[in-house]
């Protein structure tokens, strides 16, 4: 699936047309990646999405996936340091006694996390070390699991919003998502969401997600099921711009 410059821009009027250069294709690459070797993949919550960004010669990859504990999975994360640029992770299950020297990857010793107090839940950002990341905590609240970072690569630069949502979140939280995201267009027009939502966009019907992309002018460019079982296929690990 390949959307062209003219296509992006009719989409989302927002994105200037530096952004547009730089996103000229994207690439979906979901369900083409596996676990090999690695941990027992009924462990691994989502099929990782991911997406391409490229300017000709110029490019960076973005991967989302939520992982159920991160501790025992680094060997399973490491198989991705070639292919990507970006790992947005959900669900990271950590607590402050984890050093970050604990969870380095191959090539990604620039981490941003925010763990939980207590079980379940956590966030992390891994980049690659030519990459610039900054933390834009005046972004985030302290009700949420949301993290808000500026990445600078390769001559542009973009903010990152990756979010956990869990099934028992208040109704409130959309609103405050809102609310930071037109905050967060103030500082850069160039925005992307990734994360777990537990939003199904694959059920159109009463979906505060698309509420949102619509409000904003955004759009999902994941199309395949991120989650499959015997019973189901749903989208809950979007990547959003």
């Amino acid at each position: 699936m390949f959307f062209s410059l003219a296509c992006l821009q009719s989409i989302n009027p927002k994105i200037d047309i530096i952004f547009l250069l730089f996103v000229l294709h994207f690439i979906l690459l979901v369900g083409n990646i596996e676990p090999n070797p690695g941990p027992d993949e009924n462990n691994i919550s989502s099929t990782p999405s991911s997406v391409r960004f490229s300017e000709i010669d110029k490019s960076i990859s973005i991967c989302n996936l939520n992982i159920r504990s991160i501790r025992n999975k680094l060997e399973f994360l490491n198989n991705f340091t070639d292919e990507f640029d970006v790992l947005a992770v959900t669900e990271t299950h950590l607590d402050p006694s984890v050093s970050e020297d604990q969870l380095k990857l191959d090539s990604f010793n620039n981490i941003i996390r925010k763990d939980r107090n207590n079980f379940g839940g956590g966030l992390m950002i891994y980049v690659k070390d030519d990459i610039g990341i900054v933390r834009k905590s005046e972004l985030e609240n302290p009700f949420d699991e949301t993290l808000w970072v500026e990445i600078r690569a390769k001559g542009q630069n973009f903010l990152l919003c990756h979010s956990y949502r869990p099934p028992n979140a208040d109704t409130d939280f959309w609103a405050r998502l809102n609310h930071a995201i037109e905050t967060a267009f103030q500082f850069n027009e160039n925005i992307v969401i990734t994360g777990d939502l537990n939003s199904d966009l694959f059920n159109v019907n009463n979906n505060k997600l698309i509420d949102t992309m619509d409000l904003f002018n955004l759009r999902n460019v994941i199309d395949k099921a991120t989650r499959v079982t015997d019973k189901s296929s749903t989208l809950l690990d979007p990547i959003i711009i």
